[in-house]
């Protein structure tokens, strides 16, 4: 398991330069620099002690954030692992003002900075045809729901793969998308994550839901009764997101699904480390 950190700079800082003399990715946009580093790096306690001096001054950083990338080994460990997606492109229709959302889920809270939404109701609508080239596995802009190739269900099905269904994608003049549908996931987790305390958390006031900021260090730990060989796809119970507009639940996955994607090669989809374990237990 490797943790990496990123943050954004001014372009035009010095410092850009003597990171790079370290190793250290910088990645140049039109408005900033965003610079990784994995946090074994033996400069690390100096680039944090850098950023946090210049974020001493206001719009010089922008947010530092982390994320954690697990071996497949650490992943096929255990018996179940997170599931999220690589490959984002295409906005649900229509973009203006995010009216899709109103057409697409029921019980949007109205909360702009809040975003969540709890039952789909409607199919997803799209300005065009899905281009997958060679991703088998795709996430609209701002939402993140699963999209999929037919070879995917195929697969899972023909594996007796439990826990999913499927719902159609449309596409101009009424017509459905022959290039990819969407999953359905009927099954809550039966008990909720563990250490909550870990994530900071918003409330909002509106609708009452708290709202957990994304996981990006460590496994995920659950008590050991919270998923269930009935299904090998489990939706958390916990809303998470950082943003004004967007929250979801997160989704765990048994190992069996993780093997067919590793052994299909999947692209657009990745894996994280999940625990289970008893009640008392911590790690």
């Amino acid at each position: 398991m490797k943790i990496f950190h990123r943050f954004t700079m001014d372009p035009v800082d010095p410092y850009v330069d003597m990171f790079k003399t370290w190793g250290v990715i910088c990645d140049t946009y039109s408005n900033g620099v965003e610079v990784y580093f994995d946090e074994a790096h033996e400069k690390t306690a100096e680039i944090l002690a850098i950023k946090d001096e210049l974020k001493k001054t206001p719009g010089v950083v922008g947010p530092h954030g982390w994320w954690v990338d697990f071996t497949e080994e650490e992943i096929l460990a255990e018996p179940w692992a997170e599931m999220r997606m690589t490959h984002e492109s295409y906005y649900p229709q229509p973009q203006k003002h995010m009216e899709w959302k109103k057409q697409v889920y029921e019980n949007v809270c109205p909360a702009k900075w809040c975003g969540v939404g709890f039952h789909q109701k409607a199919p997803f609508r799209f300005a065009r045809e899905f281009r997958m080239g060679r991703y088998h596995f795709i996430t609209p802009y701002v939402v993140n729901e699963v999209f999929a190739v037919n070879r995917v269900f195929e697969v899972l099905q023909a594996e007796g793969i439990r826990g999913w269904e499927t719902l159609e994608a449309r596409i101009p003049n009424g017509q459905v998308s022959q290039a990819v549908k969407q999953f359905q996931f009927p099954h809550l987790a039966k008990a909720g994550l563990l250490q909550l305390e870990r994530y900071p958390v918003f409330t909002c006031e509106q609708c009452g839901v708290s709202k957990y900021r994304f996981h990006e260090r460590d496994y995920f730990y659950f008590p050991e009764h919270a998923f269930s060989s009935e299904s090998d796809f489990w939706v958390m119970q916990e809303w998470f997101g950082q943003g004004r507009f967007n929250a979801d639940r997160r989704l765990v996955v048994s190992r069996r699904v993780v093997e067919i994607a590793l052994r299909e090669k999947w692209k657009g989809v990745a894996f994280r480390g999940v625990k289970v374990l008893p009640v008392r237990s911590a790690p």
